[in-house]
């Protein structure tokens, strides 16, 4: 199959390294190319096409793909896109953003090809009621969602069928976080971070937002701390709020020395913090909906306590790879102490975590997925609007 992925941002931010990841894995067995959108200032890099550079993608780079609809921009983009399509060399478009998705749709019924195929990760992208009902109504031959919640979305605020609809969990790298790519770094890992061979981390990968319920896991933490003195809190990432949402918190209660920051991280210094783990939380999903973060926790092989916001507990089996809890202080401190407390617990967690991603989460599944999902709706032909 011959297909285009297109992404209307320029920014390495929410599904931009999900989309990028699908591409290229896809390019392995078909002729892919890909669009993203154009960064506007000539000092910062577009991440996005320099990763779907470095994956070897070709790239259409006479596109603006704004991630918000820009009139003249869009109408441009539009011309160009329909003249790219109208060669009926593209069997499938597959779009990942809103705007990408209507220009793109909106180019492939004037091209009269290709298929028109949407990626639905979750959180934001069906909450424009009029782009939805356009996009949808007549730009949408397919739809993939990154979580049955994704897809109960689609089904509840679109009108597109049941047979046109696939859920596909989003994936990640499985053997990139795999138990024998990070343990060799383990020990290092954990002197850097200053952890005691005795410590229990746990750990969260979130954006350091108001929203992203931070405050309860300082309390809960500050429960755990007064019964346990083996756990430790890492927290990686940052945010604008920084101290006021974490510092101040922790030095209010007495808890700098329970908490490691580890700050942003990304590449190999990512990796090596996760292999300083040995259990995770997620609280609430951000601008991927399909919640990669945790899902790279889960291919470590960390039990993870998330709570009830979906799709978490499609990512944990409660009891079983982790917890799934209620937004409550209480209920989060007593997951925690269960897995301080029982280290036969965490590993029976691991070993479950660790086979639930490779049989769920791995790239090579969803790519499978995602080529049946094609073969179906080729075989269904173009929707009527």
């Amino acid at each position: 199959m011959r297909l285009l992925h297109t992404f209307s941002n320029w920014k390495w931010t929410g599904p931009a390294e999900p989309a990028v990841r699908l591409a290229a894995r896809l390019a392995d067995r078909h002729d892919v190319s890909f669009a993203c959108g154009r960064c506007p200032y000539p000092d910062l890099e577009n991440r996005v096409a320099a990763a779907a550079r470095a994956a070897g993608l070709p790239l259409l780079d006479d596109l603006v793909l704004k991630k918000h609809f820009d009139l003249l921009n869009g109408a441009r983009d539009l011309r160009r896109l329909t003249a790219t399509l109208r060669d009926g060399s593209f069997d499938v478009v597959h779009t990942h953003l809103l705007n990408d998705h209507l220009l793109a749709g909106a180019a492939a019924r004037r091209a009269g090809a290709p298929l028109v195929f949407r990626t639905v990760y979750g959180g934001r992208d069906l909450s424009s009621p009029i782009r939805r009902r356009l996009a949808f109504g007549r730009c949408t031959d397919g739809v993939i969602s990154a979580s049955a919640a994704a897809d109960e979305e689609v089904r509840r605020l679109t009108d597109v069928p049941a047979e046109r609809r696939f859920v596909i969990p989003g994936a990640v790298d499985t053997d990139r976080f795999s138990t024998d790519a990070l343990s060799p770094r383990r020990e290092e890992a954990r002197r850097e971070l200053g952890l005691a061979p005795d410590q229990v981390a746990f750990g969260i990968v979130a954006r350091v937002q108001r929203h992203r319920r931070y405050e309860l896991l300082i309390e809960a933490l500050a429960r755990v701390a007064a019964q346990d003195a083996q756990a430790v809190l890492v927290i990686v990432g940052r945010g604008t709020h920084f101290d006021e949402i974490v510092r101040e918190p922790l030095s209010r209660l007495g808890l700098d020395d329970r908490v490691r920051l580890a700050g942003y991280r990304e590449g190999g210094e990512y990796d090596a913090v996760l292999s300083a783990l040995d259990a995770g939380f997620f609280l609430v999903p951000g601008s991927d909906g399909s919640c990669r973060a945790a899902r790279e926790l889960v291919a470590c092989g960390l039990p993870l306590i998330v709570t009830r916001r979906p799709p978490l507990p499609e990512i944990v089996a409660d009891g079983v790879s982790g917890y799934v809890v209620d937004e409550r202080v209480d209920a989060l401190a007593d997951a925690w102490l269960a897995l301080v407390r029982n280290a036969s617990v965490r590993r029976g967690m691991a070993s479950e975590a660790r086979r639930r991603a490779r049989s769920e989460f791995s790239l090579d599944e969803q790519v499978r997925r995602v080529e049946r999902a094609y073969e179906s709706v080729l075989g269904l032909g173009r929707r009527r609007a």
